[in-house]
């Protein structure tokens, strides 16, 4: 049994995948990139409307491998994130439905050796800000939070193995500033959260994450994103970088 037969009633009518929260239909929406669509400047505590932003991610993830040991890696690289248009104008008010829809990051481990992140293609990863508290008393503003499902796939291409995560990798934002969150980030909900073998879920788990905290970076251009996107491994990676400086 597939993972889609297993949580059939969940999958969504329209992509066929399984969905992790509310769906955000990306036809019609603008790709922004840096310095084509992205705004000049990022502005705090105002809700731009709905996009599909291109932005630099930077992670931390600790993992526990038994036999193995505890292994702490950093991940850089780019993801996309299709967001929704604000339920109201208010910034203390609004929520905004998020799907992350790509994912690229890149790390190294002595031991481990290259790794590289990306989706889970069979789940929508989907999430929302939300107001965090009510207005506040004097007419002050109230804050905004968020949380967003992750249904990532770590390859470790030294050891010629994929593991993913058949619960949530949950991202937590509980002040956030900015939509998108740029220069912002928080620790992720994970409780060493159990990893398995692609196309194995069903045999016992591999490892599973500890810890995993991450930040947001400004937007992409669209060539340097578009280079993520395309590098399935890191000699992928550093093929299209030395394209990319030659131009």
């Amino acid at each position: 049994m597939n993972i889609l037969e297993q949580f059939g009633r969940n999958v969504h009518w329209k992509t066929g995948k399984l969905l992790w929260g509310k769906y955000v239909d990306p036809e019609g929406l603008p790709e922004l990139f840096l310095g084509d669509g992205a705004p000049a400047k990022h502005v705090r505590k105002q809700h731009p409307p709905a996009g599909i932003d291109n932005l630099n991610l930077k992670t931390v993830d600790t993992f526990f491998i038994p036999k193995m040991g505890r292994f702490t890696v950093d991940f850089s690289g780019y993801f996309q994130v299709t967001r929704g248009n604000p339920s109201t104008n208010e910034w203390g008010t609004a929520t905004v439905y998020v799907n992350f829809t790509d994912l690229r990051l890149f790390g190294q481990d002595p031991k481990l050796g290259a790794i590289t992140v990306d989706l889970n293609p069979n789940v929508i990863s989907a999430g929302n800000t939300f107001p965090a508290s009510e207005g506040l008393p004097g007419g002050s503003v109230a804050n905004a939070a968020c949380s967003i499902n992750v249904a990532a796939r770590f390859t470790l291409h030294d050891l010629n193995m994929t593991l993913f995560n058949k619960t949530p990798i949950i991202l937590k934002n509980d002040d956030v500033q900015g939509i998108p969150t740029i220069g912002e980030g928080g620790k992720a909900d994970v409780r060493a959260l159990p990893l398995y073998k692609w196309g194995a879920p069903d045999e016992d788990f591999v490892g599973y994450v500890q810890e995993l905290e991450y930040k947001v970076g400004a937007y992409m251009g669209r060539d340097e994103a578009l280079m993520y996107k395309a590098s399935r491994n890191p000699r992928d990676m550093a093929r299209f970088k030395a394209m990319l400086a030659k131009r």
